[in-house]
């Protein structure tokens, strides 16, 4: 297996264990425990080097303040759209949203049905970001 510089990697039988591409960076036996390795912490796999510049290990590399938080974001958008969707599908809230929009004065089903998003966000949110946020 061989692992370029900007952490891709290929491997080919024809050529096992062997640095066959000039731009790859490190070449790592195929069958070895850090190849398994590699391959599955891959893409967040990060190698770690000895001072002669072997692989020495492989570690899954940590995530950055802003990817968790997209994480957590995602989390909440798809939490509460799940808990929406125990009452309402989405043929429901287009329906309201359209006759709110036809017909504002008469939105009694409209408030209803953005009194209890509103209660599924906070839930969500409550469950995703920990109580009191």
């Amino acid at each position: 297996m061989i692992i370029y510089p900007n952490g891709g990697y290929e491997q080919c039988s024809a050529f096992p264990d062997t640095l066959y591409d000039e731009n790859a960076a490190y070449c790592i036996p195929d069958d070895s425990e850090l190849a398994a390795k590699y391959r599955a912490l891959y893409p967040r796999a990060q190698l770690v080097t000895d001072e002669a510049g072997n692989v020495a290990d492989v570690v899954e590399q940590q995530k950055t303040e802003a990817e968790v938080a997209a994480e957590k974001r995602a989390e909440y958008e798809d939490l509460s759209v799940d808990y929406i969707r125990e009452r309402y599908s989405q043929n429901d809230e287009n329906k309201i949203i359209r006759e709110y929009l036809a017909n504002p004065a008469e939105s009694a089903e409209f408030a209803e049905y953005n009194s209890y998003v509103m209660e599924c966000k906070a839930r969500a949110k409550s469950e995703i970001y920990g109580e009191g946020v």
